[in-house]
């Protein structure tokens, strides 16, 4: 009589959870994000990353190519002789602001880890082209964020004060909006697939005056004048 025994173990998931990067090297965090673009050059890594941000915002057909280190080279020696500029000890503020100078019509924001308000550089131009890009300290080198919402793993981040949320509750932002210029009691502005003739949709939470503490929401449309309207027309 033979008596096999066999042990299997059983398969435990999680679900699609957010990765969390408590206690993960940033390296691990930009390999696992979909949400960044990780550089693989390994010289001049700045100025590929420039190159890869740029046509991600401005919808370059080379950008799928870029991103897996093809085509990109020459692009990057072209620019670096252009500025005239030398990365082989590295970059730091002094190149990205020579880099800014340079490229006016976007707006470079440099991140030093996965927290919103960790910013090492942010340059003082008007644009509505922001570049985030990310910058691994450990690892000497710089990387690529096409979404920052998804890179922090929050679910609204104001472009003004920089402030995040996980959740809808109102951070206030003195600063002031710079599609319908004025100074919203919230911060947090999505315009995503605008209606037709709007330019796009603020969405404004609130507390509730009465004694509720429960958040109030309410959808309003930013006209191309700059009026503001609600969802219902008025």
């Amino acid at each position: 009589m033979v008596v096999t025994v066999l042990s299997v173990r059983m398969p435990v998931g999680f679900g699609r959870c957010a990765l969390k990067s408590r206690g993960r090297p940033l390296s691990v965090m930009v390999h696992l994000k979909r949400s960044i673009v990780e550089v693989k050059a390994e010289q001049n890594c700045l100025a590929h990353a420039l190159v890869t941000a740029i046509a991600k915002v401005d919808n370059d057909p080379n950008y799928k190519a870029y991103i897996q280190d093809r085509k990109i080279r020459h692009v990057v020696e072209i620019l670096l002789e252009t500025i005239g500029i030398d990365l082989s000890n590295g970059a730091g503020i002094h190149e990205l602001v020579r880099f800014q100078e340079y490229f006016l019509e976007y707006k470079i924001i440099a991140y030093h880890g996965l927290i919103c308000e960790d910013i090492i550089f942010q340059g003082q131009v008007d644009s509505v082209k922001p570049i985030h890009l990310l910058n691994d300290d450990a690892e000497r080198h710089y990387h690529v964020i096409t979404n920052l919402t998804g890179a922090m793993a929050r679910r609204y981040v104001c472009d003004s004060c920089n402030k995040s949320s996980t959740s809808d509750v109102t951070v206030a932002c003195d600063q002031t909006c710079s599609n319908c210029v004025t100074r919203p009691r919230a911060c947090f502005l999505m315009f995503a697939n605008p209606a037709p003739n709007l330019t796009g949709i603020l969405e404004v939470t609130s507390l509730s005056p009465t004694t509720s503490s429960a958040p109030r929401r309410k959808n309003q449309y930013v006209s191309e004048s700059g009026a503001v309207r609600r969802a219902d027309g008025s």
